[in-house]
């Protein structure tokens, strides 16, 4: 049995997997790449992506005071395109989740929540 991941052209990872050694070329879909691990490879709890160099590495983390930029945020089922850091204003106070999905792969999806 081989271990592998696809990932898309940006090195964000769509899928892990564990499949036998013949059928592993056939897990690919079109645009995507695949990398092979050893036996003992297990998926990450973390966020991972592939870097420039073919290297499966973490994610990078940030904090709200430091969103990767742009990335898209949905708040309460609402998407926004970010291209700087942003000011939020809400009608009501509360705890807001805040779902973020950074362009760059480098940096991991995340969910951040402001107390209004």
């Amino acid at each position: 049995m081989k271990n592998y991941c696809i990932y898309d052209v940006n090195g964000k990872i769509i899928q892990y997997g564990t499949c036998p050694a013949v059928d592993v070329l056939n897990q690919i879909p079109a645009g995507s790449f695949q990398k092979i691990f050893s036996a003992s490879f297990v998926a990450p709890e973390s966020q991972h992506y592939i870097n420039a160099a073919g290297e499966h590495v973490e994610c990078s983390d940030y904090d709200l005071s430091s969103l990767p930029m742009p990335c898209s945020i949905n708040i309460e089922g609402a998407d926004y395109d970010i291209t700087e850091i942003p000011t939020f204003t809400f009608d009501a106070p509360g705890i807001y989740d805040l779902y973020v999905s950074p362009a760059d792969a480098q940096f991991k999806d995340k969910v951040l929540q402001i107390d209004y």
